[in-house]
């Protein structure tokens, strides 16, 4: 086992213990950890980005690693509010440490890298997409629990706009890339299908609020796209789990 491997079963026994500190009522304590493990995490993707001999920066936004960093990094945004429910927060590490222990199984080498997945445009769409992500995760794990808390409710619907108009950028940033490197922008296939379905849900959520009949069902179709979405992503990172990878 290489010293990488030790990175995210070390990482999810961070969020263990700030969760359990958490519930012992030592919210700035659990919120260090948090933003320890964030850190640390950070620490990764950049000598993951290296791992080649040279600096890929694909590599940094690499969701499986990137994501838990991401959602690390919002938990510690949100924690620092220090006026939501103590109940919400629950779900929250949940997620952050079922993210990081996937990570933690998960091939820590990189796929050889060609001249059609490279460039700034492929990079711009993996970061939009992966924070987009993130933030879809983040407010579906807080809505699980928000009832009819109106703070709550605040947080998961900034958290949905911004993960929406992160995600909008991804499919500009994304079809630019497909463009020059395959020749067309969009391919009636699973992987762009699949963001064409989370896109119109969360454009949906965001306008369907505004109809009164809708507002009680905002919080389960909250939870819905974020559950499709981390569905969608770590799908696809468990098909690609049998590509030969350097430095795996």
């Amino acid at each position: 086992m290489t010293h990488s491997s030790f990175f995210f079963p070390f990482l999810a026994a961070v969020y263990a213990v700030a969760w359990i500190v958490f519930l012992r009522g030592g919210t700035p304590a659990a919120r260090r950890l948090v933003l320890f493990g964030a850190l640390f995490n950070a620490v990764f993707l950049i000598r993951h980005s290296l791992i080649a001999g040279v600096f890929i920066a694909n590599a940094l936004v690499d969701p499986v690693f990137f994501i838990p960093f991401m959602i690390a990094a919002v938990f510690f945004v949100v924690l620092r509010r220090g006026d939501l429910p103590r109940m919400t927060m629950n779900a929250a590490f949940i997620l952050v440490i079922a993210a990081t222990l996937f990570a933690a199984f998960y091939p820590k080498g990189i796929i050889p890298p060609a001249p059609n997945k490279g460039g700034t445009w492929a990079f711009l769409f993996f970061l939009s997409e992966n924070c987009a992500y993130a933030l879809f995760g983040m407010s579906a794990a807080l809505a699980a629990f928000c009832a009819d808390d109106k703070r709550v409710t605040a947080v998961v619907r900034r958290l949905v706009i911004l993960g929406f108009l992160l995600f909008s950028m991804a499919q500009v940033t994304g079809a630019v890339w497909a463009f020059l490197g395959w020749g067309h922008p969009f391919m009636w296939g699973g992987r762009h299908l699949s963001s064409a379905a989370v896109w119109l849900i969360y454009i949906a959520l965001i306008h369907m609020r505004y109809l009164p009949a809708f507002v009680i069902r905002e919080r389960w179709v909250t939870l819905a796209g974020g559950l499709l979405a981390l569905y969608i992503v770590y799908s696809h990172l468990v098909l690609e789990m049998g590509i030969h990878r350097i430095g795996a």
